[in-house]
Parts: structure tokens; sequence; C-alpha cells
């Protein structure tokens, strides 16, 4: 059995974030991108992503930006030379949990709007019609909104603060 070099075994690393990025709905190149660049010792600059993950350098600029918004890389200014480079920032975890947090609530808040438009809906057909599949589909809607209360106090609960600034260290 040969040993994999660095090289390959970054590039690995790169494809598996790459598809868990993809999974969740990011992209496959921005987790290849994010990851390339948490792995790298030096900024790297726009070229050289593309380059080395094979990439158009429009792509590389796309996904850089979306990284930059999320607050996970930073773009970088080297005295003299117009190209773009990019680094990870030095606090992922923060930066992540930040986001996805943010991204939980916010998706949380859109179910709990439709949740609570369609209860209402439910309800004033219920009264109207004695409709067993309007009765069934009001206690599943009541239910998840149960659900969903439940979730927002766990998001806002202080166990889930303490939790998650061990990712700040």
């Amino acid at each position: 059995m040969t040993e994999k070099s660095v090289q390959n075994i970054k590039m690995d690393l790169v494809d598996a974030v790459g598809r868990i990025s993809q999974d969740f709905g990011m992209g496959r190149i921005v987790g290849q991108i994010g990851m390339y660049l948490y792995l790298s010792k030096e900024e790297s600059s726009q070229d050289d992503v593309a380059n080395d993950l094979g990439l158009s350098k429009a792509s590389v600029s796309l996904a850089a930006r979306h990284l930059e918004s999320l607050g996970l890389v930073q773009r970088v200014w080297k005295r003299g030379d117009r190209k773009s480079y990019y680094r990870m920032v030095d606090h992922v975890g923060l930066a992540l949990q930040g986001r996805v947090t943010s991204m939980i609530a916010q998706r949380l808040k859109t179910v709990n709007m439709e949740m609570d438009q369609g209860g209402r809906e439910l309800k004033r057909l219920s009264e109207v019609e004695n409709d067993p599949d309007v009765s069934y589909m009001l206690r599943r809607v009541n239910r998840a909104e149960s659900v969903c209360r439940k979730v927002n106090k766990i998001m806002d609960s202080p166990f889930l603060s303490l939790l998650s600034s061990k990712f700040r260290k």
C-alpha cells in the first residue's frame, strides 16, 4: 500500500467537505474552497485556488464572496499586487455557530408563520365543516406548532449558549 502525499490528503478532505456542503444546500464549490483555504497555511490567490481545484476563476470568485458574506473568509490585499487573495478567518467555529444559529432561527420564524397561518385557516374551516380530514390536519398543525415553540425555547436556552461557547476556543 502506498502512502498518500499531503496534497492528496488535502484534496480528499476538500472533496469530502464539498460533498457535505452540497448536502446542506451550500454548493459543492463553496465547501471545497472553504476547506482548501482552511487547510492552507498562507492566504491563497484566486488563481491558485482555481488552478489547484480545477475551477474557473469566476466560480472561485462567486464562492469566495459567498464565504466572505458568511464571515468565514477574509479578502487579503497585498501591496503592489492586483490579485485577489483569500484566507480563512481565525475563529471558524464562532463564525459557523453564529451563521448556523441565525439560519435556524430564520427558518424557524418562517415555519412558525406558515404554521400559524395554516392553523388559522384550518380552524375557520373546521368551524364551517365537519370534515375528519380538517380535524386531523388541525391537530397535526397544532402539534407541529408546539414542537416549534419547544425548539425556539431550546435555541434561546442558556445551555445552548454555553455549549456554543465551546466553539469559540
